[in-house]
């Protein structure tokens, strides 16, 4: 008995302490406020923020499939076609093989659409009018100049200024970024 009492009384612990251990429900309310308050306050500067990055977005993926397919051209050894479709605002790629269009493997056949509200132009160095573009297997492309637009006007421009250049998006100085 007396080694039981001795070690209630050298660990110190009472039960007014273990109750301790948490929040109260009131510090958790008053927490969940703050963060509301924090919220309501951040998301109108928020709201914009996804509209601002639809036409670079949809300018890196034009972009993307542009220089995968110039890739994939050179490493199989057939020419690859990008078309793109204005009006329906899709675009997707074909390989030349044997003279005969075929879809890529791994689902770059697949047709790609732009989001809602973005429009493109397309126009290929002495070509006005063509939809498509070539991506030789020698890694040589025709210039041209992909001009994506935004329904806030925003516009980005992929361009190719000679057969050998990459693509690249163009700043509004009209230099490659």
């Amino acid at each position: 008995m007396k080694k039981a009492a001795e070690t209630t009384l050298t660990t110190g612990r009472g039960n007014s302490s273990a109750g301790r251990a948490g929040f109260t429900l009131l510090e958790l309310i008053l927490v969940m406020v703050v963060i509301s308050v924090a919220l309501a306050v951040a998301a109108p500067s928020l709201r914009g923020f996804g509209e601002a990055r639809r036409t670079p977005d949809a300018a890196a993926q034009l972009l993307a499939l542009l220089r995968h397919a110039r890739d994939c051209a050179r490493v199989e050894g057939v020419a690859y076609d990008f078309h793109l479709d204005p009006q329906q605002r899709q675009y997707w790629l074909t390989r030349r093989v044997c003279g005969a269009d075929e879809a890529p493997d791994g689902g770059l056949g697949k047709r790609f659409t732009l989001p809602e509200g973005i429009s493109v132009e397309f126009d290929a160095a002495g070509e006005a009018g063509v939809d498509t573009l070539r991506l030789h297997p020698t890694g040589r492309a025709a210039e041209a100049t992909i001009t994506v637009t935004g329904p806030d006007g925003t516009s980005a421009r992929i361009v190719c200024r000679s057969a050998t250049e990459r693509f690249q998006v163009a700043d509004e100085k009209g230099d490659g970024s």
